[in-house]
């Protein structure tokens, strides 16, 4: 309609009371009634005076008042952590930020927070693609031919890299061995059939090259038409590291990096003279006295080892680092340390038996070093371009090999030999294998650069944890298939959280033999009995568990001396055991001497319900921790006593779901192998029961499909049933004895049912008490994850890193916490912070965090008011007219009230800045004391609006 009708009626609005007034009455309207109008669907209230005009405009909401602390002010006198802004770089201690914010609070110790102030953890994006990087080659034969003038000398091996040992020696000049290495640098030699002081050759070595060594005119190294042996060794993890460092008039750990226990180490003074101090792994304690002195030998001497002293024996070495005796402040040393790991390098010893005496080193070895340890002898040293050998304690020539013969394998040999295999004598060696190389590596690439800046060589990462429910257990019975290879298929995938492989001959006629318990923590080769006490055992290359397997395991056709786990024809059981969170978990701990307790970690993720604990490195007992018995008493895997107890010298207090302490029986310094069983009423459970004297039903919710029991309350074998073996009636499953190498028994002990166990006559004394474990049959669990190092510095623009394990595509990567903090603030200056005793790196785009201090607040003239209408556009004509801000100020107290009014003031200059912020002259505040202010926005047109009050506290004038 363009124009209204008398009759028409208009929404009027008078006193806050609305009427409806025809159109013909319009005349009788006050300037201030308002009408309600609508234009594009907006609502406004227009006073009656304006009609004639137009409609007028309206004032959006909220209306906000801000003050410098936003009311931060309220925590005056409280404590805080000052953030600052973020890290642009730091140099030398000098820490540069975006901005100077709160660094003039900051206190140390400073540490390094993300934008929130919690310390970083990097976790990257998804890795899109997994490549293998073939190994490097670690060690080569580089036999020349000396010119007296000098040349390079091709080894193969790249010696510009990492750290790498040359030893040099004349076939046919009765002249020194020279070895160098890249640590001390060239020229530097040091000779093994002398103890003779580091001496400067200027023009011997010259140069490490990146593939092999450059040589000078020296004669040692270079004598004219002289064929040279040159045996170039590169460290790498599990074969060789080379360190240095300063003598001490105490016991010293020297860290080293090999990743394994060393197998064979060397250490030679560098500033004086001294023995070549020579420890290996198979030479023994002085009269078997385990933990006393172990038996050293000195590679510039013939004599037999003995109680040398110099270095410690292999219960004080471990595999970040070996101990040596007090060796005397102000002495420099070097150190060749040696490997174990039974594929580029083999430490072993045996004994004489002349020419039936076979070595056998698990792979096709290039060069051996033999030492009699029990007699005087000259330490041999054989590789396969010659046919002779050289002695590294003499600098005679070479001599024709006579007795020793090599073989795919290992070596031989043909003859009774004093220096080699004569019978009464004992032998150590140290071989070689062809073509030893460097493990693969693997080399990752993500999907972004996300958190890749934090990652560096070295770290360790982990993979998330993967609750995908997988074979977690097996329980397997196979005939043995010598001296084929057994590949046992059973849906256990060792190779992301390892597990434990427990094999048992149980054919019961063919003989007794020990169990045999192999894990991936320790690695191939490496095995404990259940039934004994003896220390870890070590298998020939071939023999044992040969590989842990994504489907299983490996057994190797090696059988001699190992009937125990593959003899053709006869029947094992295997049982499998994943390593996964809140179902089983393992731990090789370090234990130091003497105190009465100590506590490890473990990553079960749940309290252990049972736990099995055994040194590895000494004779002695199996102790067992389990729930039911509480830690003041505990049982002997390899016994069949009954609990012993109450003490805590087995376990001194009950596992928690993260930690385990162990007692006095464990106070020898050590390597300790820990198995740790979860109890979750699913899969795993362990219990007790009491016997009735006739067969006994014990509820489980599962059929087990391995279970292992043992009477307490007195004597009693360890009993282990499982679902894969069966009495001659098939009522009953067969029973082996953990502690005994008896074969099965098929008497009626125990009856694996659908959802319980059935416990035989013998097995249910009347009043007798018994512990169990059972793991259900087809138990499943979770993933802990892949773990793997960091063999460069993430690289942020290629998004690439190279890593030691392989990791699967689509998985993520979790670095190590960046716990980096510096204890002292030295100096602040615009926007640079210097520290001092930093611990840890500073990262770009991360944060600051100060100490804790006291929270100020804004001095009273330092506060400024000021607000902002939300949006509305500043107009003028028919819209909204902002008149006026009215202001109103109260003080208390306390930030509680109650508030008295302090004033209210008017700032009528507010209509031209409708749009922003505009400060107001500001009242005189008082010091210490409590403020709130809002502010109201009025227009001559439109109704106001108000904000909410804002509150504060003022500081010291």
């Amino acid at each position: 309609m363009s124009t209204p009708n008398d009759t028409d009626l208009f929404l009027i609005e008078r006193s806050g009371t609305q009427y409806k007034l025809s159109y013909e009455d319009m005349s009788t309207l006050n300037d201030d009634d308002l009408l309600l109008v609508e234009r594009s669907g907006t609502q406004y209230k227009i006073e009656a005076q304006y009609v004639s005009t137009g409609p007028s405009g309206y004032l959006d909401a909220p209306v906000t008042v801000a003050t410098p602390l936003n009311g931060a002010g309220l925590n005056a006198g409280q404590s805080y952590e000052p953030l600052s802004s973020a890290i642009v770089s730091e140099s030398n201690g000098v820490i540069t930020f975006t901005d100077d914010t709160e660094l003039a609070k900051i206190v140390g110790p400073v540490k390094m927070v993300d934008a929130n102030g919690n310390v970083k953890t990097p976790q990257t994006s998804a890795i899109t693609q997994n490549t293998t990087l073939s190994g490097e080659l670690i060690y080569e034969n580089a036999q020349y031919t000396g010119n007296n003038t000098g040349q390079t000398v091709n080894a193969g091996i790249d010696n510009t890299t990492g750290k790498s040992l040359v030893w040099i020696k004349s076939r046919t000049n009765s002249v020194r061995h020279m070895l160098y290495d890249t640590l001390r640098g060239p020229q530097k030699t040091l000779s093994p059939n002398t103890n003779g002081s580091e001496t400067n050759y200027g023009n011997s070595l010259t140069a490490f090259t990146s593939s092999g060594f450059t040589i000078g005119s020296e004669g040692n190294v270079s004598g004219g038409s002289q064929p040279f042996a040159a045996w170039n060794f590169k460290a790498a993890p599990g074969f060789l590291d080379i360190v240095t460092f300063s003598g001490s008039n105490s016991n010293q750990q020297i860290p080293h990096a090999l990743g394994s226990e060393p197998g064979f180490i060397l250490v030679k003074k560098t500033n004086g003279s001294e023995g070549w101090y020579a420890y290996h792994k198979d030479a023994g304690w002085e009269n078997n006295n385990v933990g006393g002195n172990w038996l050293i030998g000195f590679l510039n001497g013939s004599e037999r080892f003995d109680n040398y002293g110099g270095i410690k024996g292999p219960t004080f070495h471990t595999d970040q680092y070996f101990t040596v005796d007090a060796l005397g402040t102000g002495n420099e040393y070097v150190a060749y340390v040696f490997g174990n790991d039974g594929a580029n390098i083999k430490c072993g010893g045996y004994p004489g038996n002349g020419p039936s005496t076979v070595v056998d080193c698990g792979f096709k070895p290039e060069w051996v070093m033999i030492k009699c340890s029990n007699a005087t002898a000259n330490w041999q040293v054989y590789d396969r371009e010659r046919n002779g050998y050289l002695k590294a304690n003499t600098s005679e020539t070479e001599a024709a090999i006579s007795t020793f013969v090599w073989s795919n394998t290992g070596f031989s040999f043909n003859n009774y030999d004093a220096g080699l295999s004569n019978v009464g004598r004992n032998y150590i060696y140290v071989a070689i294998a062809e073509g030893a190389a460097s493990p693969d590596t693997f080399e990752l690439t993500f999907t972004d650069s996300t958190d890749l800046p934090f990652l560096k060589e070295g770290d360790t990462v982990t993979t998330p944890v993967d609750t995908t429910q997988t074979a977690a257990f097996s329980a397997h019975s196979y005939y043995g298939n010598s001296p084929n290879d057994n590949v046992r298929t059973n849906g256990i995938d060792f190779t992301t959280g390892g597990g434990l492989v427990w094999l048992k001959h149980v054919y019961s006629s063919s003989g007794s033999y020990d169990h045999y318990l192999a894990d991936t923590v320790r690695g191939v080769g490496q095995y404990l009995s259940s039934n004994g006490s003896n220390e870890s055992q070590t298998n020939s290359a071939d023999a044992g568990i040969t590989s842990f397997n994504s489907n299983g395991f490996t057994l190797g056709d090696d059988v001699s001396g190992m009937t125990n786990y593959a003899l053709g024809g006869s029947e094992y059981i295997s049982y499998s055991f994943r390593r996964a969170p809140g179902f089983f978990d393992i731990q090789k701990i370090e234990t130091g001497s003497g105190p009465a307790s100590q506590t490890f970690d473990h990553d079960l993720g749940a309290v252990p319900g049972m736990m099995l604990v055994k040194y590895s490195q000494y004779v002695g007992n199996w102790m067992v921790y389990h729930k039911s018995l509480g830690n003041t008493y505990h049982l002997s895997l390899n016994s069949n006593a009954g609990a012993t107890g109450p003490n805590t010298t087995g376990f001194y207090s009950a596992p928690t779901s993260t930690q385990f302490t162990l007692g006095s029986e464990f106070n020898n310094a050590g390597e300790v192998m820990v198995y740790l069983f979860a109890d979750d009423d699913t899969n795993i459970k362990c219990g007790t029961y009491t016997g009735t004297g006739s067969p006994l039903n014990v509820a489980l919710g599962f059929e087990a499909g391995w279970l292992l029991t043992k009477r307490t309350d007195s004597s009693g074998n360890w009993h282990i049933s499982d679902s894969e073996r069966k009495t001659a009636s098939g009522t009953y499953n067969n029973s082996v004895w953990a502690n005994l190498s008896n074969g099965e028994d098929s008497n009626q002990y125990y009856r694996l049912d659908s959802t319980s166990f059935r416990a035989g006559y013998a097995t249910s004394v009347s009043g007798a008490t018994y512990v169990y474990i059972a793991i259900k049959k087809g138990a499943t669990a979770g993933d802990f994850g892949a773990i793997t190092t960091l063999l460069t510095d993430a690289n942020a623009t290629t998004k690439k890193v190279e890593v030691e394990n392989s990791i699967a595509v689509g998985k993520t990567l979790t670095g190590p916490t960046l716990n980096t903090v510096s204890n002292t603030v030295s100096s602040q200056s615009g926007s640079t912070l210097t520290v001092a005793s930093t611990t840890g790196n500073w990262y770009p785009g991360l944060y600051a965090e100060g100490a804790t201090v006291t929270r100020s607040g804004p001095s009273p003239t330092s506060i400024v008011f000021t607000s902002a209408n939300s949006g509305t556009t500043a107009v003028t004509g028919f819209d909204a007219t902002l008149a006026r801000r009215v202001w109103t100020l109260e003080s208390a107290s306390s930030a509680s009230g109650p508030w008295s009014v302090v004033g209210s003031y008017q700032d009528t200059a507010a209509n031209a800045s409708q749009d922003g912020a505009t400060p107001w002259g500001n009242p005189t505040l008082a010091a210490n004391t409590f403020y709130r202010v809002k502010v109201k926005y009025e227009s001559l047109n439109s109704d106001p609006v108000e904000s909410i009050y804002n509150t504060f506290r003022t500081g010291a004038a």
